[in-house]
């Protein structure tokens, strides 16, 4: 354990110091053909008492993501994604270092922190929504679980499936809240919810119907930014791993993202975004299923970039770099020069998204 902590102390040294002295600009400059994409979640406060839901899903402070947004407009050219899904057919088109900005899941601080920074600065970016919890009072799981952990007063529970859990700190409980999730994520789809219910039971919780309302966009929302010129994707309709659930359901639930897009904004989304999304959680036939349901490109969250020669041969499966809170400037930049893929053990940690 001392060896992993002194070797991760160094690794973040070196990382610094490759970047103040510009050896990441170097790596990413040689990069001129490399299509880079961003995976965010949330903008906001991770520490602040007045933050709801999954504070796992907080990506950047406001202030480090306008930092981001600074160093992505000085090495790179952002595109938006209906740039990139035309370029599968026209790579010509691409400028030097293009790269595309997502959000997934359609929290209310895309429009309120996100926007307005990325928007100063002509960035593109889309959102793709859980569409079934657009404009409603219906948190995702991962808020709901969190919500639990965040309220009850138990400092000590036998909580199914992780056993005897400590929650005596604000600490103890976010650990619990991931925890809980991670493990989830193996059951079939259709008993994560009943175990949830059930984790809300043991820890003697009760969630009011307004606990999440403002989390996450209205349908106006949507609109109005869509008129600004953001774009938005699917993101199925209520959040499962596909991968997890019958391969009918699973369709319906892209399909149907699709369609209720459609049906707000009057015109169809370009790409798609697959729930967690990473290796495992979909396979080729939940690929053709975003491709019949009429979506042009569909991204991961396995880590990138990629070329465009493998955009083509997979569009449906185009990979995307994480950016996490912990993600300072040095290893923000790290990122982008593909390094992640070669570092992901040290210093960079696996990480555990919903």
């Amino acid at each position: 354990m001392q060896w992993r902590r002194r070797n991760g102390s160094v690794s973040r040294g070196l990382l610094g110091w490759a970047y103040e002295h510009g050896l990441m600009n170097h790596a990413i400059g040689l990069r001129r053909s490399a299509i880079t994409v961003l995976c965010y979640h949330r903008i906001g406060s991770a520490t602040s008492s007045s933050t709801s839901g999954y504070i796992g899903n907080i990506s950047a402070t406001p202030e480090n993501f306008e930092r981001q947004c600074e160093y992505i407009c000085s090495h790179f050219t952002p595109i938006g994604v209906s740039d990139l899904s035309e370029s599968i057919s026209r790579p010509e088109r691409l400028p030097p270092r293009p790269i595309v900005v997502t959000f997934d899941d359609g929290y209310k601080d895309n429009a309120e922190m996100a926007w307005p920074i990325l928007r100063k600065r002509v960035i593109p970016a889309i959102v793709f929504l859980v569409t079934d919890h657009i404009g409603t009072d219906r948190p995702l799981l991962c808020d709901y679980v969190a919500y639990c952990f965040q309220q009850t007063k138990r400092t000590f529970a036998n909580v199914a499936p992780l056993g005897p859990t400590y929650l005596e700190t604000s600490g103890d409980r976010g650990r619990a809240t991931a925890a809980w999730l991670a493990r989830t994520k193996a059951l079939p789809a259709s008993a994560r919810w009943p175990a949830a219910k059930a984790l809300r039971s043991s820890l003697d919780v009760t969630v009011p119907d307004s606990a999440f309302w403002g989390l996450y966009l209205s349908w106006d929302d949507v609109r109005r930014l869509a008129s600004e010129g953001m774009e938005f994707g699917g993101h199925t309709r209520t959040h499962p791993i596909l991968a997890k659930m019958p391969i009918a359901r699973a369709r319906a639930e892209i399909a149907g993202s699709h369609e209720r897009i459609r049906a707000e904004l009057g015109q169809p989304p370009v790409a798609f975004a697959y729930p967690n999304g990473s290796r495992g959680d979909f396979d080729v036939a939940h690929e053709r299923a975003v491709r019949d349901a009429g979506y042009s490109v569909a991204f991961s969250i396995e880590a990138g970039p990629m070329s465009i020669a493998e955009i083509r041969r997979r569009p449906m499966a185009i990979r995307r770099i994480y950016i996490g809170i912990d993600d300072n400037m040095p290893r923000f930049a790290a990122k982008l020069t593909g390094a992640y893929r070669l570092m992901q053990s040290q210093p960079f940690p696996k990480v555990s998204l919903y």
